[in-house]
This record gives structure tokens, C-alpha cells and sequence, in this order.
């Protein structure tokens, strides 16, 4: 499952990174790291980018689906 696969307020594990070396160092940039929680609060129609929370300490970040559809994660109790 992939991080476009959430639906809203589903809290997930970040499980792994698909992609290229470059693609995978963009995650890292955006905050994105293995085994961190996170939940999707939004995500904007057509192609817009997705709205996550990190669970530990409540930050927010937006993530492009380009780069979502390579965030491989796994559902956890919220």
C-alpha cells in the first residue's frame, strides 16, 4: 500500500521508499523517514499534493502524489 492509498484519517507507518536514489533523497528532504507515523489530513483533488501530520510531534507537511506513490506504508492503530 502507498501513501495515495490512505484515506482520510487512516494512520500509517512509513514502511519503505520505492524509486530512485534522487527520488528517495527527495522524500528524506520533505521529512519523510522509515517507521515514522503519520496521518493524512487532506488531499487535494486531481493531481494536488497531499496534506500528512507526523503523529510524534504533530508537524504537517504537503507531499506531492508524484512522490506519495512512492512512500510504501503500512495502516497502525491510531
Amino acid at each position: 500500500m502507498t501513501l495515495i492509498d490512505l484515506n482520510k484519517k487512516m494512520v500509517a507507518e512509513v514502511a519503505g521508499f520505492t524509486g530512485t536514489p534522487s527520488l528517495m533523497l527527495r522524500l528524506a528532504k520533505v521529512g519523510l523517514r522509515s517507521k515514522q507515523k503519520i496521518r493524512l489530513l487532506r488531499s487535494a483533488p486531481f493531481q494536488g499534493p497531499l496534506l500528512i501530520e507526523e503523529m510524534a510531534s504533530g508537524g504537517k507537511m504537503m507531499v506531492a502524489k508524484s512522490l506519495a506513490q512512492n512512500v510504501l506504508v503500512r495502516l497502525v492503530d491510531g
